[in-house]
């Protein structure tokens, strides 16, 4: 995809996992950071690697690059039931609103966020809405699949995905490292 088609733009990935939302926005950040002046802040909410699943973004050093991330739990791997699931998603919540509290100190013309979906097991979308009114291009990925069970986190994480959705200028399907199709907010 042309960098040119999410500039200016809030755009959204969504996808299942494994589908490439990481590996696009890392490219869409290499990209901007080669052939542009533009600051980036990164706030990057992916779990560790577990089980294949999850990972951090690995991004090259630059001075304008702004990284901010902290540990991250993956409630629906590691939580043996819906009451664990849900404490380790209160504490991402926590320590990611500590994030959020940290980068309203961050100037950027580039807002990207990994793995949003993290947050929005447990916190609001509302939040996120505020932050991104501050930056003139923001990319954002999000899980949006089928790969867990139904679970009162999954349900709730499907309903802050579904209402964030209109936040967006638009919304991009990712499979089998590909965008597939394009949805309009």
């Amino acid at each position: 995809m042309n960098i040119k088609n999410l500039r200016k733009k809030k755009t959204l990935l969504v996808g299942g996992i494994k589908s490439g939302k990481t590996h696009f926005v890392c490219a869409f950040v290499e990209k901007i950071l080669r052939n542009s002046h533009e600051s980036i802040l990164v706030l990057d909410f992916a779990p560790n690697l577990y089980r294949g699943v999850g990972g951090k973004m690995v991004l090259p050093e630059n001075p304008r690059l702004y990284y901010l991330t902290t540990r991250i739990d993956g409630p629906r791997l590691r939580g043996k039931d819906d009451k664990e699931e849900w404490t380790l998603a209160e504490g991402n919540r926590h320590r990611i609103d500590e994030i959020l509290d940290a980068c309203r100190e961050k100037s950027a013309d580039i807002l990207i966020i990994n793995d949003v979906t993290l947050y929005l097991q447990a916190g609001e979308c509302k939040r996120l809405a505020i932050l991104m009114a501050d930056f003139p291009t923001v990319l954002i990925n999000a899980y949006y699949g089928n790969d867990f069970s139904e679970s009162p986190l999954s349900i709730r994480e499907r309903a802050q995905v579904d209402s964030f959705m209109n936040d967006f200028d638009q919304i991009f399907l990712m499979r089998e490292r590909r965008v597939t199709e394009k949805w309009q907010s």
